[in-house]
């Protein structure tokens, strides 16, 4: 999630997907491509989640793993 927040931080990138979904260009990756990816990332995240917190996991590094998981899934909402 980190390097797609990279890549769209950079003018050029911005550009290129705002022509490629002006022109509708099929072979080419665009707006709606990205909001799937995107989508599809955090209803898997969200569904990890819900499954460690089902397990009542208690162990060290299952709590871990689990804020760990929270904080990438808020970080997607939040802009700094």
């Amino acid at each position: 999630m980190q390097s797609l927040k990279e890549l769209l931080e950079q003018p050029r990138v911005l550009q290129l997907l705002d022509e490629n979904t002006d022109l509708n260009k099929k072979k080419s990756v665009i707006w709606d491509d990205i909001f799937q990816g995107v989508k599809k990332y955090m209803v898997f995240e969200t569904q990890q989640v819900l499954k460690l917190e089902e397990k009542g996991a208690s162990s060290a590094s299952a709590i871990s793993n689990r804020q760990r998981r929270k904080k990438v899934l808020c970080s997607v909402f939040v802009h700094r």
